[in-house]
């Protein structure tokens, strides 16, 4: 079985159909497509001990609907499979077969008379396969979407921390008002926060809104998200806090400011929240940042999914993320509000609107 790296197309099939199908498989290799089937199995080994391990690794299930293969079980598990994998690619070799119930809205390639020459819909199909095996090179899908990974969870854990920390500073900017330079300070750890909120937040809508509208998805902003761009967009635009404690400690700056006007308990809680925000980096921005990658790979999974004509399935996989991701997403929209509201009180609405946007 070839590796990861050079992944073929596993083709299921009826007995009966052997005839037409080599004749597919002939034509496939032709095109330099590699072909899985049951004619590379050696000596010694078993089709059903070889048939899960086959598929998990295959670009794409080609599944050769004819009157015989309706009713083949073994044809009916590997189609399955090659579904919950959102690999499937189903042929069409005879008119009048009724498609077995589950797999009707996936989209069809109409090959009935076909005898292996080059027309439209063979040429379609082997463009459609192409596509799969180029994009299946860097690894396995996940059967899973990827909305039930903890990471979305661990996202909203983070900003309902930061919001936390960012209320303390909110509180000192109210008691600080009158000190211009020290509020100059507090801003400016409101704002690393902010880029934050909104770079990750401005992630997840560019990763919904393709689909908002009925009818055909653009495929072209899924096939950009799953090269890294949503993990790039994070990385270089959410705030940096290594600078806070660094405002908040030095001689004169904002902790002596604050000492002389808050009791004991009140600066140690202070201070915490300043040493939390110091290490924001590499803990909660980053619980934060991890959202793009995970869109990443599950736009690898839409775009596949989109590649194989199933826009249906693939607006249904999205709808399931705006779900997940709502929460999040309103989250940090609160969040944003809550630091504009701190720079307003601070008078420092408009450059936090200009600077923010």
């Amino acid at each position: 079985m070839p590796e990861s790296t050079q992944r073929p197309v596993f083709v299921s099939y009826s007995r009966e159909d052997t005839d037409r199908v080599t004749t597919l498989v002939e034509a496939l290799t032709d095109e330099d497509i590699a072909v899985f089937w049951d004619g590379n199995i050696g000596g010694g080994q078993r089709w059903r001990d070889v048939i899960p391990d086959a598929i998990d690794k295959a670009a794409a299930v080609v599944v050769v609907w004819t009157r015989s293969s309706v009713k083949s079980d073994w044809v009916l598990e590997e189609a399955a499979r090659g579904k919950s994998l959102e690999v499937l690619m189903p042929v069409m070799f005879e008119g009048n077969v009724e498609i077995p119930f589950g797999f009707g809205e996936i989209q069809c390639w109409d090959l009935t008379g076909w005898a292996g020459e080059r027309s439209p819909q063979f040429n379609q199909l082997v463009e459609r396969l192409r596509a799969m095996v180029d994009r299946r090179r860097r690894g396995p899908y996940f059967e899973v979407p990827l909305w039930d990974d903890h990471t979305f969870d661990d996202a909203a854990f983070a900003t309902s921390e930061l919001r936390q920390l960012s209320g303390t500073l909110r509180q000192l900017g109210e008691v600080l008002a009158t000190n211009r330079p020290v509020v100059n300070d507090v801003n400016a750890a409101l704002g690393e926060v902010a880029k934050t909120y909104r770079v990750v937040r401005n992630a997840i809508e560019a990763f919904l809104s393709p689909a908002v509208e009925s009818g055909p998805i653009d495929g072209k902003p899924y096939v950009e998200m799953e090269s890294g761009s949503l993990e790039s967009t994070i990385k270089n635009g959410r705030g940096h806090c290594t600078r806070i404690l660094t405002l908040y400690r030095r001689h004169r700056g904002l902790r002596d400011a604050v000492k002389s006007r808050v009791d004991a308990k009140k600066l140690s809680e202070i201070d915490d929240a300043f040493d939390e925000l110091s290490t924001a980096d590499g803990d909660l921005f980053e619980q934060l940042s991890q959202i793009g990658w995970r869109l990443a790979v599950e736009a690898e999974v839409i775009a596949t999914m989109l590649t194989a004509g199933r826009t249906e399935a693939a607006r249904e996989r999205i709808r399931d993320g705006r779900t997940k991701l709502q929460p999040l997403r309103k989250s940090l929209t609160a969040a944003i509000d809550d630091l504009q509201e701190a720079q307003e009180k601070l008078g420092y609405a408009e450059s936090f609107n200009e600077s923010h946007r």
